[in-house]
């Protein structure tokens, strides 16, 4: 019930704003206050390959262009598998979670221009929450950007996905499969990276495509899996019976520079042929995770939580590639094909005791546009880590398990706004065995929503 009524107030208000919104908008343009509104340049990210979405403007009342757009995406699945723990295979938050209907994720979106300076954009997601079982709310992303800075520069601030390769900014909407890569969630966690924060962005000044990227963001909660993130930490690196875990209420605490997670990537694009172009990319994150230099409390027995300050790190590196052909002559961008990879390597360190874990993996994809709105795609995905005392050497920790799995697909688009997609799964898990699983995805967009990322 609580879930329910949190809903039905939230747009209740959002109806009320946008409602009243549209007015108070007409009235400002009839004042002349943004007659002269002139956002200047394209930013830099509004270029191939850059992050921020161009935003198409909506009419608002009386015909008047409107400053905020409106859109509704939703993703449904239905299937099985093999495995009765579906979640223990499908480890992203959207992913299809159970057998049966689930509701992968319900999306809305909400963006526009702020003023001639800025651009803003929220993302609010709305799906069943199955240790409540009831609906929740969350915000995916929410910031603000800048427009036209000197010398190719933008600024974003706010909460949103950390620029680290291809798959990590994207949206449900935007994946070429059903679910999320498998390196992305053992790496990044279910919610994949995202925290509050402020990035930088330039584009450099060559004659291809060169954009570089550095970002500032909190290193703690579920959004930080790999940082400072007591579920991570227990679930994915260390045995619970032999670690220390670093204390709740003083590690989520900022009393340094170095208590920040720092993001670089560099990302460059630029035509091999007339038909085909790639994007080739690098990236690195770096920030401190949720072991403690000291052991424990003389209170609490060995096994519980410690009360020293977060004094490991954690290092990920990651390189990405894209491939894209499309012929000469071709019908609303069919036929194509193209090819993607990511890998990725994780290095997490502890110091008391000293111990150091390492853990990699990549995926491989490649889609095939056969014909108008037709999409064939095939995935492979592999993760391995080190075994040694870090790691639970008994075998049965299923977020360290040596995993590979390997996914064909069909896609149909009816239009630019639906979407089905039929997708078959093979999981084989060291020390777990061998799984199959088959999912129907359905979705829909409602409103303006803009191009994605290249």
């Amino acid at each position: 019930m609580k879930n329910y009524l949190s809903l039905r107030t939230f747009f209740a208000v959002t109806n009320v704003y946008v409602i009243a919104s549209l007015p108070l908008q007409a009235a400002l343009l009839d004042s002349g206050a943004f007659a002269q509104a002139d956002p200047g340049p394209a930013s830099p990210a509004a270029q191939p390959g850059a992050t921020a979405f161009p935003v198409q403007r909506a009419l608002g009342a009386g015909g008047r262009e409107a400053f905020i757009d409106v859109s509704v995406i939703g993703t449904f699945s239905i299937g099985t598998s093999t495995e009765q723990d579906v979640g223990s295979l499908q480890k992203a938050d959207h992913d299809p979670g159970k057998r049966g209907f689930d509701l992968q994720s319900l999306e809305l979106a909400l963006s526009g221009y702020v003023d001639p300076y800025f651009r803003a954009q929220t993302n609010l997601i709305f799906d069943f929450d199955p240790e409540e079982h009831g609906d929740r709310i969350e915000i995916e992303e929410a910031f603000m950007e800048t427009l036209a800075l000197p010398a190719n520069l933008q600024f974003r601030v706010g909460q949103f996905f950390t620029e680290f390769g291809r798959h990590n900014i994207q949206h449900l909407h935007t994946w070429d499969f059903v679910d999320a890569p498998v390196v992305q969630t053992r790496m990044f966690g279910p919610d994949g990276l995202r925290n509050p924060g402020a990035r930088v962005s330039w584009l450099t000044p060559t004659p291809f495509y060169s954009e570089l990227f550095f970002t500032v963001q909190d290193s703690t909660g579920e959004t930080a899996y790999s940082f400072r993130n007591e579920e991570g930490f227990l679930d994915s690196h260390v045995q619970f019976n032999e670690r220390a875990r670093v204390d709740r209420d003083r590690g989520e605490e900022i009393r340094r520079m170095r208590d920040l997670l720092y993001v670089v990537r560099y990302a460059a694009s630029w035509d091999l042929t007339a038909n085909q172009t790639v994007l080739a990319g690098v990236s690195a994150a770096t920030g401190p995770n949720a072991s403690t230099e000291d052991t424990f409390d003389n209170e609490e027995p060995p096994n519980q939580i410690g009360v020293g300050r977060p004094s490991g790190r954690t290092d990920i590196y990651g390189a990405d590639f894209y491939w894209k052909w499309v012929p000469p002559h071709q019908t609303r961008g069919f036929p194509f094909v193209s090819f993607q990879t990511e890998a990725l390597m994780r290095r997490f360190e502890m110091r008391r005791p000293t111990e150091t874990f390492e853990d990699y993996g990549l995926y491989a994809q490649a889609l095939y546009g056969f014909r108008p709105m037709w999409v064939a795609g095939l995935r492979y995905d592999g993760v391995r880590g080190d075994m040694n005392d870090v790691v639970d050497r008994d075998g049965d920790n299923l977020n360290l398990a040596n995993r590979t799995r390997i996914s064909p697909n069909l896609t149909w688009y009816p239009s630019e706004f639906s979407k089905i997609r039929f997708q078959y799964n093979y999981d084989d898990r060291s020390g777990f065995g061998k799984d199959h699983s088959v999912w129907l995805q359905f979705e829909f967009s409602i409103g303006p929503h803009g191009a994605h990322v290249f």
